[in-house]
């Protein structure tokens, strides 16, 4: 439980800020266990990932992607990613958090979020478009 919400917290703000966030998520877990012992696991997965992009919109945490970068790298220079993300509404940065950055599977973001695999598509297929246009329009 807590090594999968540190994997979605980290993927989000970072390997050192990311403890803090998933130790956060697991106590609030524990107090609330009555309630949410049955989901666990992914409530806390949630829990971590909103904490996360709290932490981020309020102390300006660099955004650490996982994996390599497919732009030209003076193109992403120019480009606030994290800007970009922040401004997208709150389901689709989580599920843009959870797929590429967490590096789950369309399935796995379904299930941790608690909806459809088609309502996942959607957000990402939404967020996506949203973020080439904005790319488009701060690179230009």
């Amino acid at each position: 439980m807590y090594a999968r919400a540190r994997r979605a917290a980290a993927a989000v703000v970072g390997a050192g800020p990311a403890e803090d966030v998933a130790s956060e998520a697991v106590v609030r877990a524990l107090v609330r266990w009555g309630r949410v012992q049955e989901y666990a696991e992914r409530w806390v997965v949630v829990v971590a990932s909103n904490l996360a992009v709290d932490l981020l919109r309020r102390q300006r945490v660099p955004v650490v992607a996982a994996g390599v970068m497919r732009f030209e790298d003076e193109v992403v220079e120019r480009v606030d990613v994290e800007g970009l993300v922040r401004r997208l509404p709150a389901r689709q940065r989580q599920v843009v958090a959870l797929r590429y950055l967490a590096g789950c599977s369309e399935a796995e973001v379904a299930e941790t979020l608690g909806v459809s695999l088609e309502t996942v598509r959607t957000h990402l297929k939404r967020a996506r478009r949203e973020l080439r246009s904005s790319m488009t329009r701060e690179v230009v």
